[in-house]
């Protein structure tokens, strides 16, 4: 398969391809890894002028753990056939040229760790079977054109601690349930469409660090329970369409915006 891979992908005028389609065992092929029975752990080929699409041939590597692309000029679909990687922990495909949707069947890599989509030209909405990933602890999709709501389901990601989905086309309200994620320190949701207010239920996001609304649409005013957020050292909210006082509990968060809220403190 990883000849497969090497010939649709461009691998002469790879960057890096040293011992590729070689006789050496294939742990000596740059990027690849492999365990004690020789089967392929980890494609690690970031930075390497790879083109063409992904070939769906690559859910034939069933002892997959790691399959890292980013930063190359991947274009076409993100198969749906990777969601047979089982045994799969990472899957970074971010800063390339990749369109159509999330396919649904990224839901099933129930080990996968760490999920980044970013920088791609992804379009249509967040699969809901993404909250079966309950062993995701980074989450990346920014810098994208994925639109829809955020669905509740993200609320069962009971591992997750960094959520980033800024620069979307997001719409529709912050699911409440996104209080359920008692693991995350940061959650990016700005500069998309959102709307609604913002749940008093991210008040029990205890570990939480960073917490960045800017630019949407929200209404209403700040919940008084964000007051509980004793972790929290960044806050921005400008850009929305805030009313009422922000919470006094707030006023010592390092925050470059919380100023031109046009808010006073609440007394």
């Amino acid at each position: 398969m990883l000849v497969a891979f090497y010939n649709a992908t461009g691998g002469p005028n790879w960057t890096r391809d040293g011992n590729w389609l070689s006789d050496l065992p294939l742990s000596s092929w740059y990027g690849v890894t492999t365990n004690a029975a020789g089967r392929v752990t980890g494609i690690l080929l970031n930075v390497n002028n790879i083109t063409g699409t992904i070939p769906s041939g690559l859910s034939q590597l069933t002892s997959l753990e790691s399959l890292s692309l980013a930063a190359n000029n991947l274009s076409g679909a993100i198969p749906g056939a990777l969601g047979t990687l089982s045994n799969l922990t990472k899957l970074a495909l971010h800063g390339n040229d990749l369109t159509g949707g999330i396919p649904s069947q990224l839901g099933n890599l129930s080990a996968l760790q760490s999920l980044n989509l970013a920088h791609n030209d992804l379009t249509g909405s967040i699969p809901s079977q993404l909250g079966n990933l309950t062993n995701l602890k980074w989450f990346y999709l920014y810098h994208t054109k994925v639109s829809g709501s955020i669905p509740s389901q993200l609320g069962n990601l009971s591992s997750l601690e960094i959520m980033y989905f800024t620069n979307n086309d997001l719409s529709g309200s912050i699911p409440s349930a996104l209080g359920n994620l008692t693991n995350l320190k940061a959650l990016r949701l700005h500069g998309n469409e959102l709307s609604g207010s913002i749940p008093s239920q991210l008040g029990n996001l205890s570990n939480l660090e960073t917490l960045q609304l800017a630019n949407n649409d929200l209404t209403g005013s700040i919940p008084s329970q964000l007051g509980n957020l004793s972790n929290l050292t960044r806050l921005t909210l400008s850009g929305n369409q805030l009313t009422g006082c922000i919470p006094q509990a707030l006023q010592n968060v390092e925050s470059n915006d919380l100023g031109s809220l046009g808010l006073s403190y609440c007394q």
